[in-house]
């Protein structure tokens, strides 16, 4: 790549950011006096408002002293109700109106900074001259230019002495926003910056351009700083700091020293995980744990693709996965849930159990509400006669289940013969006397239906004397009893 003399590219640029330093008065609304002693004091977002306000006016604060007293919320994007734009205007917006005093964030955060601008000049302070920052951390915010000088904590801050480079400082501050830009000079603690101490960079800093450092793009001495964030640019990109160089008279050693890189940096063309050697006069004490990433040559990932369908309980996605071993899940489908249906209540039989109302999921089966078992009834019977003993043939008695009719029992009913009254098996005179003496009363009992029917041989529903009476002629063989009744009784 083509390269003008550095010395000249910096030199003009240098000489004409200088020549923009300017101060004016105004009436400063702040606590305290401005002093080393008795700094300015900025306690709520308001104020920090109206300090970058005041600054944007005109007003430097050359040698004055402000400091943090609170952690402050610009813009707090959780309760906003529209979509989040452009919240704030740097301080020291342009080279025509720089901050010029010392602002100390005494260990406070600042938090809500949004800025979508196309110009350059971006960051929660934008030209620092002759000033310094210091103690301040920046969280929850995003930073987005399209022009020279982008950074987190300041765009630039610089010294107005040509003769004497010690003055423009950012030491002890913290960078979590993510920092972008469209075009050069991009850094996550600033864009360009005479010393940078004791600072951490955890945001992203990413440019379509070139000349990009993970804690600042250039500076005269970067020194015990981390970065932490992802840095990625077309060209000329380092973790910490891209270049040191830097004409004006100092007394101190001009370089990168103690400084961490731990992000990934990603680059076409000149990237480097510290610093650019030919660009910085010493890089000392530094430590390298990220990667630098050539993209031109970097492997490119082609997914082959698995559809996982949801089920009733986990989400379904697609799976893809590289050649290359990368994979991932994406496009997730929630779970379907269960589709609930219901047993219903089945009643317990005599033998079987029932059971309770329950349910499963149509879908996978699974039981979410089980049934509960209604133990069997048992079987409630009674004796049943099925069929009457007759003359000389046998009758049938079952104990049957009242409920579900099953046979539990039977029994044979003796079969009876006419006549035979003592049950001897012959028909005598015996047999006519017990029925003269029921007849008579002479024994109780004789009602019973089923000995009426042994003895009632006129079948009027009695006994009488003449049941006895015809008792005694079959007895005495005087009529034939086989021929009246078929039975065979001797």
């Amino acid at each position: 790549m083509f390269r003008i003399r550095k010395s000249v590219v910096l030199a003009v640029i240098l000489s004409f950011l200088l020549s923009l330093c300017v101060s004016a008065e105004t009436e400063i609304p702040f606590e305290g006096e401005g002093t080393y002693e008795n700094p300015y004091l900025i306690s709520t977002a308001e104020e920090m408002y109206d300090f970058a306000e005041i600054v944007n006016r005109g007003y430097s604060f050359d040698g004055e002293y402000l400091k943090l007293t609170d952690d402050l919320i610009l813009f707090d994007y959780r309760t906003a109700l529209a979509v989040v734009t452009t919240t704030w205007i740097p301080v020291g917006s342009s080279f025509s109106v720089p901050f010029k005093g010392s602002f100390d964030g005494d260990g406070h955060e600042i938090r809500g900074v949004y800025i979508f601008s196309d110009k350059g000049m971006q960051g929660l302070f934008g030209y620092v001259c002759d000033g310094e920052i210091k103690n301040l951390t920046l969280s929850e915010s995003f930073i987005s230019g399209n022009g020279h000088y982008v950074g987190g904590i300041a765009a630039i801050v610089l010294s107005s002495d040509e003769g004497n480079h010690n003055k423009g400082l950012i030491k002890n501050c913290v960078n979590n926003a993510k920092v972008s830009n469209g075009d050069m000079h991009t850094g996550g603690i600033a864009a360009s910056a005479v010393m940078v101490v004791d600072c951490v960079n955890n945001g992203d800093v990413t440019s379509e351009s070139s000349w990009v450092g993970g804690i600042v793009n250039h500076a005269c001495r970067v020194e015990n700083c981390t970065n932490n964030g992802n840095v990625s640019a077309e060209s000329e990109v380092a973790g910490v700091c891209y270049s040191t160089y830097c004409e004006q008279g100092h007394d101190y050693k001009r370089g990168v020293f103690g400084c961490i890189n731990n992000g990934t940096v990603r680059y076409e063309e000149n990237g480097f995980a510290i610093s650019d050697i030919s660009w910085s006069d010493i890089i000392d004490d530094c430590v390298n744990n990220g990667s630098v990433v050539n993209v031109t040559q970097e492997h490119v990932h082609e997914y082959t693709t698995t559809v996982v369908v949801p089920t009733c309980t986990e989400d379904g996605f697609i799976f893809y996965r590289c050649s290359c071993g990368d994979s991932y899940k994406g496009d997730i489908t929630p779970a379907t849930g269960h589709n609930e249906i219901y047993f219903g209540v089945n009643e317990p039989t005599c033998t079987t159990p029932g059971w309770t109302d329950g349910s499963k999921c149509s879908v996978c089966k699974e039981i979410l509400s089980p049934a509960g078992e209604i133990p069997a009834t048992g079987h409630s019977g009674e004796w049943i006669i099925v069929t009457e003993a007759q003359d000389g043939n046998d009758g049938l008695e079952q104990f049957r289940c009242t409920v579900c009719g099953e046979v539990l029992e039977e029994k044979v009913i003796p079969a009876v013969y006419i006549g035979d009254i003592n049950s001897d098996g012959k028909i005598t005179a015996a047999d006519a006397r017990i029925i003269l003496r029921y007849a008579a009363r002479i024994d109780n009992g004789w009602d019973d239906n089923s000995v009426i029917k042994l003895a009632d041989f006129n079948a009027d529903g009695k006994l009488t004397a003449a049941d006895a009476r015809q008792c005694l002629r079959y007895a005495a063989r005087v009529d034939d009893y086989c021929s009246d009744f078929g039975v065979n009784i001797k």
